[in-house]
């Protein structure tokens, strides 16, 4: 452990941003010197149980907290003014998917983080998940032959579904995971792509229900995502997924509803998360807590993080074509 612990903050304090902190402030290399949000109470809440300063705003964050690294864990539409102003100051940025709104913001924050000589890293959680990186392994190593197809699904309930349509849409809040894990898994940029969705529960809120997307790849290979985010709130696990991919010699399966743990109570029958961000025995576990973790060790020790600007520029690129298939009813080519 290194003698002077890291300064770290985390801006925004929803369910992921407390997270984020919780398992700062659980880590020996960190000090958790500040969270910040525009809901007041809400920060001082978080604050209070994780002993650090609450702040209202990241100017004030950044010229009191003086933290070296920063997760950026707001709604969509805040990341790029959050990461930029942190970057401009020589601030290590760590965000939340989607890198930002649109592929212009994304590019903007990589360019603030490359013009400033600072550390950027998308949170893919998925390439923390031990299941895929031994997929990526496998696969890797030819064990499966060339790949043929890939297919993923991404189904969670309609509670998240009516917070997040209103600062995000499906494709990119959770079809990105499938897209972006395709992309390094498969290790081929896609260059076609096309969609499809349905909407009848959040028709009123203005979004879509579910989607469906085919992407073909430059190596010859095809690959199928389809989410939706209206499961009923009762109902035994927070999160249905999966990825199969079949390749000329062999297959890899990968499949996150039942985790090795099944819960019977007076409350109903229930599989719960141990895999992305579950709570044990007190303390913060699984792939989010070891993608925060990995990003301290590329600070401390100065190195390159798994999930580069670009990724996530290109996970939101391919995002974007497939929404906008959908709106025009047609396959959009890749550049």
């Amino acid at each position: 452990m290194p003698s002077k612990r890291l300064p770290v903050a985390v801006v925004g304090v929803g369910a992921f941003g407390e997270f984020h902190a919780r398992a700062y402030s659980e880590d020996d290399r960190v000090e958790l010197v500040g969270v910040a949000a525009t809901n007041w109470r809400r920060a001082r809440q978080v604050a209070g149980a994780l002993g650090c300063r609450p702040y209202r705003d990241v100017a004030t964050l950044l010229k009191r907290g003086k933290p070296e690294l920063v997760s950026v864990a707001t709604p969509d539409d805040q990341h790029r003014p959050v990461a930029v102003t942190c970057a401009e100051v020589g601030v290590n940025v760590l965000v939340e998917k989607p890198i930002a709104m649109t592929v212009k913001e994304g590019r903007e924050i990589v360019g603030a983080a490359r013009k400033h000589g600072v550390k950027l890293m998308v949170d893919f959680v998925l390439r923390f998940d031990s299941r895929y990186q031994k997929a990526k392994e496998v696969i890797s190593e030819g064990k499966i032959g060339e790949i043929l197809l890939m297919s993923s699904w991404r189904d969670v309930g309609v509670e998240m579904g009516r917070r997040a349509i209103r600062f995000s849409e499906l494709c990119r809040q959770t079809l990105i995971h499938d897209i972006d894990i395709m992309r390094w898994i498969g290790g081929s940029e896609a260059k076609t792509v096309y969609g499809r969705a349905a909407s009848k529960v959040l028709l009123k809120e203005g979004g879509d229900d579910a989607v469906i997307a085919i992407m073909e790849f430059k190596d010859g290979s095809i690959a199928s995502l389809e989410s939706n985010w209206v499961l009923p709130e009762k109902r035994p696990t927070i999160l249905d997924s999966g990825l199969k991919v079949v390749g000329t010699e062999g297959s890899v399966d990968i499949s996150s509803k039942n985790q090795g743990i099944e819960v019977t109570d007076s409350e109903g029958h229930t599989f719960p998360d141990l895999t992305y961000f579950p709570v044990v025995s007190g303390r913060t576990v699984g792939a989010l807590r070891e993608s925060l973790r990995h990003m301290v060790e590329c600070v401390i020790h100065d190195r390159i993080p798994l999930v580069s600007g670009d990724d996530g520029l290109k996970a939101l690129e391919l995002a974007l074509s497939i929404r906008r298939s959908i709106s025009e009813g047609r396959v959009v080519r890749l550049r």
